[in-house]
């Protein structure tokens, strides 16, 4: 297809201004007129007219090969065993993901609103401080380790 690109003032579809059009006829006879804002745009555009596509270019056999590489990459993952400082690493991450979840869903002072919902749910039940603060301790433990196992589920 002979393509012509000449250097003038145009309106893009979407009401942008232009300096490059592209003047080309398909193979089936329709002209087209297309505004760029620069020469590479319209040259880029030839080439996505002309050029193939991936997947005209990759065969049957290059699939089937990026399909066994894949695989055998998943597989050497899946068994590679995790070091102590990967452990260490993981448990970190999933510890600073459910901060961020605990405050993002109970607000910035996360350990106040724990607080203020035991004290709520127990009342006159938890007037002995040793046992408010075991509990609060066993809620905030309960809690960490939901949101630890969520983070490490995904």
């Amino acid at each position: 297809m002979p393509y012509t690109i000449r250097k003038q003032k145009c309106k893009q579809s979407d009401g942008d201004s232009g300096g490059y059009t592209l003047s080309y006829t398909d193979s089936k006879g329709k002209k087209h007129r297309a505004c760029h804002t620069s020469r590479k745009k319209a040259q880029g555009q030839i080439a996505a007219i002309e050029g193939p596509r991936e997947s005209d270019e990759t065969t049957e056999g290059d699939m089937q090969m990026e399909r066994a590489v894949r695989r055998l990459v998943r597989e050497t993952l899946l068994l590679e065993e995790l070091t102590p400082a990967d452990k260490r690493e993981i448990e970190k991450i999933a510890r600073r993901q459910s901060e961020i979840v605990l405050s993002r869903e109970l607000g910035p002072d996360a350990m106040k609103t724990i607080r203020d919902e035991v004290e709520k749910v127990t009342g006159k039940i938890l007037a002995n401080k040793d046992s408010k603060a075991l509990i609060e301790e066993l809620v905030i433990a309960v809690v960490k380790r939901l949101y630890k196992d969520i983070t490490l589920d995904r």
